[in-house]
């Protein structure tokens, strides 16, 4: 998992905070500036990305599969002492 993190396609995804922010809690108020009254949400993620939307998205989308399919190769790998993940969960509540 720390080499995933450290992986420069990582470090490219996790770095665009801004654009997450922007668009989600912040506001664009950080790049009202550069974009005009007619802009749309891909002009947005151009001013946060430096890219076209479409490949922007495209690295999120791989970057997400990738890191999925660690976490199941994880989640799915015995320990040492031969347990599997499920073996260190709690049951579920009786209601």
């Amino acid at each position: 998992m720390m080499a995933f993190l450290d992986d420069p396609e990582s470090v490219w995804v996790l770095g665009q905070s801004k654009l997450s922010n922007g668009l989600v809690h912040l506001g664009l108020q950080d790049i009202a500036a550069s974009l005009g009254a007619r802009s749309t949400v891909d002009d947005a993620v151009r001013a946060y990305t430096g890219q076209d939307p479409d490949a922007a998205a495209a690295r999120v989308v791989n970057h997400l599969t990738r890191f999925v399919d660690l976490l199941t190769r994880w989640m799915l790998s015995p320990t040492p002492d031969g347990n599997l993940f499920l073996a260190a969960m709690h049951p579920a509540p009786l209601e």
